[in-house]
Formats: structure tokens, sequence, C-alpha cells
């Protein structure tokens, strides 16, 4: 825990998603990975699914299964 995990996912995710592309000055502008010469071909080339598995959305698909399976029977 405490390791910048989610950070540093949040951070790929802005970099690569093709949605953040007009906030892309605004996140990196003043940063080495910023500057148009340090640009990779990838930048916000991608659309970038986010998942959280923070909350329990296990439990509500199972839930969800067992009600499912007893309007069928």
């Amino acid at each position: 825990p405490r390791w910048g995990k989610s950070i540093l996912l949040d951070m790929l995710s802005a970099y690569y998603d093709i949605s953040m592309q007009d906030q892309f000055d605004e996140l990196f502008g003043e940063l080495w990975i910023g500057k148009r010469e340090n640009w990779t071909s990838r930048r916000n080339q991608f659309h970038v699914l986010h998942l959280d598995l923070s909350i329990d959305v296990w439990g509500d698909i199972e839930k969800n299964f067992h009600k499912c399976l007893h309007v069928l029977m």
C-alpha cells in the first residue's frame, strides 16, 4: 500500500487516453515528457478503459446473477 500504483496508472491513462488530448499541455506541459521533443509517437492515441476494483463489483455481479436465475426458474 501507498506505493503510488494508482497515481502511476492515472498518469499513464492521462498520457495515452485520446479523450485527454485537450488537457495534455495543462497536465504535462511543464514536465520533461510534456516537451514536444520528448513526446512519444503514441501520446493520446488510445481509448482507455478505467476499472475501479476497489469497489465490490463481484458481489454486485453475483447478486444480479442470482436474481436472474430466480426469475428464470
